[in-house]
């Protein structure tokens, strides 16, 4: 009989036992089983080069990025190289079109995407309150982008010290800050995630997105210069 058998058996003429004291002081013979450790240490480093490893392939499709001054705000001014946007308070262009925001202290991308995938970092240092995310050529433009599914934004806001979901307002999904952040679209998986890219954490990601024609969007407060 083996060591597994004689064990069950023993067990089995214990359980005949009425008196539970018994049943203990005879069971505590029984050989006790080898304790199992894990190197929780080992687990975390694994993880976390599995996170850097995912940045590090989303970055390679890393595109260069110009503003569209056609889509500007009038109270936004762009740098001369068109990657830089500042809020001036004033009409930088007298003229409008119907590209530009008009509610939103927001401009677009001249290039836009169709398929495949991309991405994209922004700077935004210690300002406290941006929206940053990709949006389809239809969205809003000449008024306000009510939140939804079918708003045609995949946003990130952040507002002193916490991140929130353009789709979901007031549901914070992160706290803390960042001065860097990466944005990774993949078309094919219907994805967007927002990157911190200096801790290589993921912020947020937009999941079962059935993405169009998609433009850089990135949108200011009257603080950020």
């Amino acid at each position: 009989m083996t060591e597994l058998q004689e064990t069950a058996q023993k067990l089995r003429e214990l359980k005949q036992t009425q008196d539970q004291l018994v049943f203990l002081q005879k069971f505590s013979s029984v050989r006790p089983l080898g304790l199992c450790t894990v190197d929780l240490s080992t687990m975390r480093c694994n993880s976390h080069e599995k996170i850097r490893t995912t940045l590090r392939y989303a970055q390679q499709y890393e595109v260069d990025f110009v503003l569209d001054p056609d889509t500007a705000h009038p109270f936004l001014s762009l740098s001369d190289d068109r990657k830089q946007v500042r809020y001036t308070g004033v009409k930088v262009d007298p003229t409008s079109n119907l590209d530009q925001f008009t509610e939103h202290l927001a401009v677009l991308s001249v290039r836009g995407f169709v398929s495949c995938k991309f991405y994209f970092e922004a700077f935004v240092g210690s300002k406290t309150e941006w929206c940053l995310g990709v949006a389809a050529a239809s969205v809003q433009r000449r008024g306000p982008i009510l939140p939804g599914s079918g708003c045609g934004l995949w946003a990130l806001w952040f507002l002193e010290d916490k991140f929130e979901s353009f789709s979901a307002p007031n549901r914070p999904v992160q706290w803390g800050k960042v001065d860097r952040v990466g944005v990774f679209v993949d078309y094919n998986g219907g994805q967007v995630s927002f990157w911190d890219v200096r801790r290589t954490t993921v912020l947020y990601s937009f999941r079962g997105c059935v993405l169009v024609k998609t433009f850089s969007l990135t949108e200011i407060n009257k603080n950020y210069n």
